[in-house]
């Protein structure tokens, strides 16, 4: 799984900047906060609730309320892997990293208006064709000529190189 950490503070100053992108990130919601502390069984009974929670936004449609993961210095890496672990399970599409926390919340599928800049919020990779030089598209363009007529082009080689040799030897040269 591919994750992506986001600066929530850029996110804010483009939402800004831009009319399209004119959402708060993290949206305005009631987050239920759930801080993992670094001691095991509570934070597996944080992400056991955590679970049930998200399953439960996502199967009402509830468009409310979100959850937000506070990871504290003492949180292990189990417990991140977690949490991404639960997001993943309940199918989860809408939520952010941050630099300590993840905010997960529910769009209903009918109101998300497309944005921009498609690769914030989601798995996507973009690929970008380099520009082609122009000396490259000449060769390629002359190679493409010489492969179809290179007869022609041999046979007026020849003529000019004839026609060459029969003037020097009228000529007398």
């Amino acid at each position: 799984m591919k994750v992506v950490w986001f600066d929530t503070a850029l996110l804010n100053r483009q939402a800004k900047l831009d009319t399209n992108l004119a959402v708060q990130f993290p949206p305005n919601r009631n987050f239920l906060d759930v801080a993992f502390t670094g001691n095991q069984s509570d934070d597996r009974t944080k992400l056991d609730y955590s679970k049930i929670r998200i399953r439960e936004i996502l199967n009402s449609g509830d468009t409310l309320n979100g959850v937000h993961f506070l990871f504290g210095d003492s949180s292990n890496y189990g417990t991140v892997v977690g949490a991404f672990d639960n997001l993943q399970a309940t199918g989860a599409e809408r939520y952010i990293t941050g630099e300590k926390d993840i905010w997960f919340w529910h769009v209903p599928p009918d109101t998300v208006k497309p944005l921009d800049y498609e690769c914030l919020l989601c798995n996507d990779v973009v690929y970008v064709e380099p520009e082609i030089p122009w000396w490259i598209k000449a060769n390629e363009s002359i190679s493409y000529v010489w492969k179809t007529s290179w007869q022609l082009i041999l046979l007026y080689c020849s003529f000019v190189v004839s026609t060459v040799v029969l003037r020097r030897k009228a000529n007398g040269s």
